[in-house]
């Protein structure tokens, strides 16, 4: 059996000073593949085993899977006690008790393979791998294609500004200023490149691509490399503590993209290479 385990980050100060301290959570044959916060809990969702409920920071786990019918957890959304699961073949599972039962909200999804969710004040939004992008107005019960605008049907990763909406493709950013409903395309200054993953940091937006990181200071409408002093290419995950501190996951395999999530003042992660930047 292999090990696998759960990282803590905590913030010291204002200043550059973080130490990691690992902890294991649970022995299994999948890999952390998403994570999402809900209060002081944490949800770790994984390649096979489902999800995890996380507490005492990551020092004990248990499997929330009942009612779950596909164990492949691409992406996790948390909205007051409601928890939505994007799966891997399965589609959207929807928990209304703090993941102890799961069902399936798929009604109206052509595509189950679901990459990444996000929910936005009175919408939920499902990025799928090929079909673009589905909006819920009703709690996922249902769901309807919301594509207006969108050129790249392959959708990574979504982050929120305010409300706009920000979506990262293969090859491409779009922006939403109604909810989802509309998208239009902000690449100027992007070089062609997979958006694996998107962060806010006060008014700068930072995209993750497979050549590095990419700012925008004007929501998106220009965007410039900013790599100095990074040691890979391909940057996985981002993260934000406050709107100083930038923490980035990179790597050279694809076989899977974790994500990390900040949980009071103690961040969660898996593991590889990750880089503590000033902003």
């Amino acid at each position: 059996m292999r090990k696998y385990y759960i990282i803590i980050l905590i913030i010291f100060s204002k200043t550059v000073c973080a130490q990691w301290v690992q902890t294991t959570v649970f022995t299994n044959n999948s890999d952390v593949f998403c994570l999402a916060s809900q209060g002081q809990n944490i949800l770790a969702g994984t390649t096979n085993d489902g999800i995890y409920l996380l507490t005492s920071n990551g020092s004990s786990s248990t499997a929330i899977n009942t009612g779950l019918t596909n164990y492949y957890i691409n992406a996790l959304a948390v909205s007051g006690n409601s928890i939505y699961a994007g799966t891997n073949g399965g589609g959207v599972f929807l928990s209304l008790d703090n993941g102890s039962n799961w069902s399936a909200v798929n009604s109206g999804l052509a595509n189950l393979n679901i990459l990444s969710l996000i929910v936005v004040g009175p919408v939920i939004l499902a990025g799928t791998d090929g079909n673009g992008i589905y909006l819920s107005t009703d709690n996922g019960t249902s769901w309807s294609v919301s594509n207006i605008g969108l050129t790249n049907m392959y959708v990574r990763s979504f982050t929120v500004n305010g409300f706009e909406i920000y979506a990262g493709t293969e090859y491409c950013v779009f922006k939403s200023s109604d909810y989802g409903r509309h998208w239009a395309a902000i690449n100027n200054g992007l070089s062609s490149n997979v958006i694996w993953s998107l962060a806010v940091a006060g008014n700068n937006i930072f995209a993750g691509t497979e050549y590095g990181i990419y700012k925008s200071s004007d929501n998106g409408n220009s965007w410039a490399a900013v790599n100095n002093g990074l040691t890979g290419n391909i940057v996985w995950a981002l993260a934000v503590n406050g709107a100083k501190y930038l923490l980035v996951r990179m790597g050279a395999e694809c076989s899977y993209l974790p994500m990390m999530v900040q949980v009071g003042s103690h961040r969660m992660k898996d593991y590889q290479t990750y880089m503590f930047i000033h902003l």
